[in-house]
């Protein structure tokens, strides 16, 4: 199995190896990589041809923006996950208009940094869900209208509907019942559903079914 490579931009040495240090624990990834700046980014970028770019938001010499339309123009194919302290609008509506595919809360812990890495890395988009509501339904539309929206994890319809009714806060008892199936049966597919995603609680189920569309949020 491949590992998913990761490029750092960040002009925070500490911030930097922190990342890195987090990836290295973790089987599957490997960064390849890192820049202080716009300039040094695009370079190394050219250079080491990876598969996500993690990126501050600002960043100096070159900025962000810059960067990140550069890198979207030249490697369509790279996956950009934006790390932001800032929750204005403009920044990340501009971000995402030159091609950011998520966009992450610096505040965030390790496992939502790796979550979000591994869902863009699948050509999906990922919200921190400590940035505004209303602004994440800006950014990636009316998740009403989006449930139909094919992922890019291969689940099966029947994991579909159980994960579209634990988000909606179901228990495991109530959703057999809904189901006509056994209780061991939705637990089956509850445990299938983490392993794919790589979701250990139900916290991340949600948040998942969420960003995907499977439920409405204006409800």
């Amino acid at each position: 199995m491949e590992k998913i490579r990761i490029f750092l931009a960040d002009d925070q040495v500490l911030l930097r190896d922190g990342i890195r240090a987090i990836f290295d624990c973790q089987p599957g990834y490997e960064v390849v990589g890192d820049a202080g700046n716009g300039v040094e980014a695009i370079e190394k970028i050219r250079a080491e041809n990876p598969d996500v770019l993690i990126i501050d938001i600002r960043l100096p010499g070159l900025n962000s923006f810059q960067v990140i339309n550069q890198i979207h123009q030249e490697f369509p194919n790279l996956k950009l996950l934006v790390l932001t302290i800032y929750s204005q609008e403009e920044y990340i509506c501009q971000a995402k208009k030159e091609g950011a595919s998520g966009f992450l809360n610096k505040n965030s812990p390790s496992s939502e940094l790796i979550r979000a890495v591994k869902i863009i890395s699948r050509g999906d988009s990922y919200f921190s869900p400590s940035l505004p509501g209303d602004l994440k339904e800006e950014i990636l539309g009316d998740l009403g209208s989006r449930k139909e929206k094919k992922i890019g994890i291969p689940l099966t319809e029947r994991e579909q509907e159980v994960l579209l009714l634990i988000a909606e806060g179901l228990t495991n008892k109530e959703i057999a019942k809904k189901l006509t199936l056994s209780v061991k049966t939705i637990d089956n597919h509850r445990s299938n559903l983490m392993m794919k995603l790589g979701i250990h609680e139900t916290a991340g189920l949600v948040q998942f079914a969420v960003l995907q569309g499977f439920i409405d949020l204006k409800k």
